[in-house]
């Protein structure tokens, strides 16, 4: 199995991901959502949507690495079903 290696973006990468929410705009930067620009009054509101959506983005992570460590169980049985019909089979063929 290959060594899975983190995304890590490039120092000077000026490809920021935006996301505008109602009145906010909000920019990935530095590995964290950071509130860009004036928000009409409604900080409070947005700093409130900011921290959902970072607790869902949490959530979503944590069963990613939940099924991507089941996918690694599967597998593993998977090749420990294929050895044994490969040796039964060696078995039946003598």
């Amino acid at each position: 199995m290959r060594d899975k290696v983190p995304f890590e973006p490039e120092e000077n990468d000026e490809a920021y991901i935006q996301l505008k929410l109602g009145d906010a705009n909000f920019v990935y930067q530095n590995l964290e959502w950071i509130l860009d620009g004036p928000v009409g009054g409604n900080r409070e509101a947005a700093a409130a949507a900011l921290q959902e959506i970072s607790e869902k983005n949490r959530s979503l992570e944590a069963e990613n690495q939940n099924l991507k460590f089941r996918l690694a169980v599967m597998q593993d049985m998977l090749a420990g079903t294929k050895l044994d019909m490969i040796k039964l089979q060696a078995q039946l063929g003598k």
